[in-house]
């Protein structure tokens, strides 16, 4: 999932190349690779069986779209030991702060969301997990 280090070094948006490939990771241009997801798209057609499967991409996507409407920008987060989370925030036209925490690691990791004009949130991110922190 990096999305986060993405957004974090001046992407101003995001578009998967392949967003639906056959079990086969076709149709490539270039030859799709396996990665560690294996195709890397969000969802892998069985044409045979009629069916599709939502790869973890769909959800850090559909994660990031519901959260981080049009329009959003990136604000800095200062990271101060935060236990080797991914972790990206941005100022929606609505003036809300969307703070997004992924944890790729085996384990839960506390961490606390500063902020010097309205407090303290503290919280565990569980292990494999994305999180979101939303205030205004």
């Amino acid at each position: 999932m990096r999305l986060n280090q993405a957004f974090n070094n001046w992407v101003s948006g995001w578009t998967d190349w392949n967003l639906a490939v056959n079990e086969d990771g076709g149709p490539a241009t270039f030859g799709n690779k396996p990665d560690i997801f294996g195709y890397n798209a969000a969802i892998i057609v069985n044409s045979t069986g009629d069916e599709f499967y939502k790869q973890p991409p769909y959800y850090f996507q559909a994660h990031y779209s519901m959260f981080v409407p049009p329009g959003s920008v990136h604000i800095q987060l200062n990271n101060h030991n935060d236990g080797g989370l991914l972790h990206v925030a941005f100022l929606t036209p609505e003036e809300t702060v969307v703070v997004i925490l992924f944890n790729d690691q085996d384990l839960a990791v506390p961490v606390v969301v500063r902020d010097p004009d309205l407090g303290d949130i503290s919280l565990v991110v569980a292990e494999r997990s994305i999180n979101t922190v939303i205030y205004k």
